[in-house]
């Protein structure tokens, strides 16, 4: 899967660019800094679900540069966290320019979100974060119904998604 990808400076921060689209920003330093409100309403939800400091098991569909996952790990230290992203060459130089935390619990695998979520157990997950794109969309494969019902296996019955 070839795609352009850059890194873009911006104040204490990166952007991260797939083909001329702006999908994530990243403060190594600071993880709890959110730049796109969208990923703040997300942040929200996930530190009112739980007492913040208490694990949370979170499973990303989509990774980017993993903004939510460090987000995760900063509030939620030693959460278990998987990243289903497809794309390795994104994944490679993610952890070459902008690493991951050590031992932040976040494990990423290569998978499409589709087939990984079918992988993972019943009632694994507390929270599902979906945001994964293709060129900007969502893909087909995660906007039918048997993905939502795989969804809804994975989650606790209290989870979010």
């Amino acid at each position: 899967m070839t795609t352009d990808i850059s890194f873009v400076p911006d104040g204490s921060g990166w952007i991260l660019v797939m083909d001329e689209v702006a999908q994530s920003w990243v403060d190594p330093d600071d993880p709890t800094r959110l730049e796109f409100a969208y990923m703040s309403r997300m942040a929200d939800y996930l530190d009112g679900a739980a007492p913040l400091g208490e694990r949370m098991r979170v499973i990303h569909i989509g990774g980017g540069a993993m903004s939510l996952a460090r987000y995760v790990a900063a509030r939620r230290p030693t959460s278990p966290q998987i990243v289903l992203e497809p794309n390795e060459e994104l994944t490679a130089k993610v952890r070459e320019y902008l690493p991951l935390p050590a031992h932040s619990g976040i494990k990423v695998r290569a998978r499409d979100g589709r087939a990984g979520l079918a992988e993972m157990p019943d009632d694994y997950a507390q929270a599902i974060i979906v945001d994964a794109f293709t060129q900007a969309r969502v893909p087909a494969s995660l906007i039918s119904v048997e993905f939502f019902e795989d969804c809804f296996r994975v989650l606790h019955p209290d989870g979010l998604l």
